[in-house]
């Protein structure tokens, strides 16, 4: 797990019998968003806290009703666990009813408050809301996910940092400096396909920022020899040279606050 290899690591787990083995299990089957495996996994029941958590956000995701009952069943008065009895026992109005379920963190229950706000004529006045709460929750855990990356590839672990940066692309597809971190590491392993797709994918989400920001992004794929689009020249790119090997490098300096 350490190193980014999750199949390896899902299959150690399943060897074993203890507890605590199945709880890393399911968060990491979360964190990778291995969404039906971990409905799979909660079949065999709840060993602890993390286990039931995993397994109602998946249910959530999933849209199955039948898991989303076997999640609650016996559940704690938590936040998110309240927040979702609320939907599976009376629907969305008393789901909205209960506010923004910020508390509980989960993606899976801010898509519902969007779904719900969306769907329900009387509940159209929380949409706003609830979409700018849900695309807050996605910042703050692409900036988790980007940091653990930043102190994956430090620390020569770069399994771990792929996966942390491409953790944060899937929340955040825009996040320029995640984008280029994962170009470099794709390119150092000779992995140039897979680093152009990457290109190619930042290019389209980024060009709706500051032409400042997204020029960032066609610096560092000059740098590695990458294939741009026609557009602003290098000439016009240099113009306005940002040290982005300095930003973003193992040893430089943090972008968090330009994220």
């Amino acid at each position: 797990e350490a190193r980014g290899d999750t199949a390896t690591a899902l299959a150690a787990y399943a060897r074993s019998t203890r507890r605590e083995a199945r709880e890393a299990a399911a968060q990491l089957m979360a964190t990778d968003g291995l969404w039906r495996e971990a409905l799979d996994a909660a079949r065999e029941g709840f060993v602890g806290p993390v286990s039931r958590e995993v397994a109602l956000e998946a249910a959530l995701r999933l849209g199955d009703e039948a898991a989303l009952a076997r999640a609650l069943e016996g559940a704690p008065d938590e936040p998110f666990f309240s927040a979702a009895r609320a939907y599976a026992h009376d629907g969305c109005a008393a789901f909205v009813d209960l506010g923004p379920p910020v508390e509980a963190r989960s993606e899976g229950l801010l898509d519902l408050f969007v779904h719900c706000a969306a769907t329900e004529p009387a509940l159209a006045p929380r949409l706003g809301e609830a979409m700018e709460l849900r695309s807050a929750l996605r910042r703050g855990l692409a900036h988790g996910a980007y940091e653990a990356g930043r102190a994956a590839r430090a620390g020569a672990n770069l399994g771990a940092a792929e996966r942390s940066f491409e953790r944060t692309l899937a929340l955040q597809p825009a996040h320029r400096w995640a984008a280029i971190q994962l170009m470099e590491l794709l390119v150092d392993q000779k992995r140039t396909d897979e680093a152009q797709r990457v290109l190619d994918a930042s290019l389209h989400h980024t060009q709706l920022l500051p032409e400042a920001e997204a020029r960032h992004v066609r610096q560092a794929a000059r740098r590695l020899g990458l294939r741009l689009p026609e557009g602003p020249s290098a000439l016009e790119d240099a113009a306005a040279e940002t040290d982005v090997e300095a930003l973003t490098g193992a040893g430089g300096a943090s972008p968090s606050a330009m994220n």
